[in-house]
């Protein structure tokens, strides 16, 4: 199951595809976070990653998107308040060990950068509509239409009667928030340049006393934005976006026991993996039967089943066996911590794993389970252990949360 982190007022669930931000109906949720209800970033949309303090004993974590990626961004051109963010989210703070977590995850699968030619991210759905000042303006995903009050519209737009506009005759949106005095809705007409004011453009829609909020009005100026990006004309191809399929190993093709195959046809350009491609998942339980078995002659820990040459992997910390006289390894107590980084032969073997926290203080469950990730990555990167076997313990590590 895919990994969710819960905020103040929202939660991000963490899949392969991408992360789904979904924004609670609440007072402390602004009305804009409420329209958009969810919506689904791919990472491949996402440029970076920053772990802030907030306010009053908060966290901030946020993503940076990409220029072009998402066509709420591009429709709002700067002017949204911090609270009506959609890429931040807001934790408590004693949280923030495993935000720390997540951004580092985030950080590993941006692989591409820079501007994009087209929106990734799905604009706001349709139809929409919203009432300006000088009229109605209403989308349905392929002809936007302005319909004028003859009690609020200019003689120049009244006298040019109500308008239609295809889609594959916008090149563009400009909104102006209402929040800032005289706010519009301008649709960029291809091969159209016009100095006339938004007041007296029939392209154009005005916002005023109360009309046209922004919660409102720009989720159709995205949408309108989301369906642009998909209407191309033909001499403008954006890249095309390589692929690779990853395929279950096949036995023969194995040279050791901790090799992978990577089963793709030749590419006709270089492969770059996609970030919406690569399996996410968190903290877990202890290690278990994934990286251990227990002989039940000695009761003496072993190496999963990976191959010969592999030095014993001694488990961390487990339940007592049940057994009369065979007491299991103690859990760590408040002044233990998880193990930590492989630093060389210690009191527990050849591992290395941590014995009491060299610090003295007292780790919290959170950050217990992020140094064991952490520890389970290391021993991954040595190979002493598979990445099926890591994949499945950080699952297990998640649970425990």
């Amino acid at each position: 199951m895919a990994d969710v982190l819960s905020g103040i007022g929202g939660s991000w669930q963490f899949a392969a595809e991408g992360i789904r931000m979904r924004y609670e109906r609440t007072s402390k949720t602004a009305r804009l976070l409420q329209e958009l209800g969810e919506r689904l970033v791919p990472f491949s949309a996402v440029d970076g990653a920053v772990l802030a303090p907030g306010k009053r004993g908060t966290v901030v974590l946020r993503l940076t998107p990409r220029p072009g990626a998402d066509p709420l961004i591009i429709a709002a051109g700067g002017q949204l308040r911090e609270s009506q963010d959609p890429y931040r989210l807001v934790l408590p703070a004693d949280r923030e060990t495993l935000a720390e977590y997540y951004r580092d995850e985030v950080r590993a699968l941006i692989t591409v950068s820079g501007p994009l030619d087209q929106p990734v991210v799905a604009g706001p759905s349709v139809p929409r509509s919203f009432k300006g000042w000088d009229g109605q303006a209403s989308f349905d995903g392929q002809v936007v239409r302005f319909h004028w009050y003859w009690s609020g519209a200019s003689t120049r737009k009244y006298d040019a009667g109500d308008q239609e506009f295809a889609v594959s005759a916008i090149e563009g949106v400009e909104w102006r928030s209402p929040d800032i005095f005289d706010g519009y809705m301008r649709l960029k007409l291809r091969g159209v340049v016009t100095s006339e004011a938004p007041d007296q453009d029939p392209a154009s829609i005005t916002f005023g006393m109360g009309t046209g909020l922004t919660h409102e009005s720009l989720p159709v100026a995205a949408a309108i934005v989301a369906a642009v990006g998909r209407v191309r004309p033909t001499t403008i191809q954006p890249p095309a976006r390589p692929t690779v399929v990853l395929t279950a190993p096949e036995p023969a093709a194995l040279t050791s026991p901790d090799s992978a195959v990577l089963d793709s046809p030749e590419p006709a350009v270089p492969v770059t993996p996609e970030p919406a491609a690569l399996a996410f998942s968190g903290p877990g339980e202890p290690l278990s039967a994934a990286e251990t078995r227990h002989s039940p002659e000695s009761g003496d820990f072993a190496p999963a089943a990976s191959g010969a040459g592999r030095p014993p992997v001694e488990p961390a910390a487990s339940p007592a066996d049940p057994r009369p006289g065979r007491p299991g390894p103690e859990r760590p107590g408040p002044h233990q911590g998880p193990p930590g980084p492989r630093q060389g032969p210690s009191e527990h073997g050849p591992q290395g794993h941590s014995g009491p926290n060299p610090s003295g203080a007292a780790l919290t469950p959170a950050a217990a389970i992020a140094d064991r990730i952490r520890h389970l990555g290391a021993l991954r990167d040595e190979g002493l252990i598979s990445e099926d076997e890591f994949q499945a313990k950080k699952t297990q590590l998640l649970a425990e949360l």
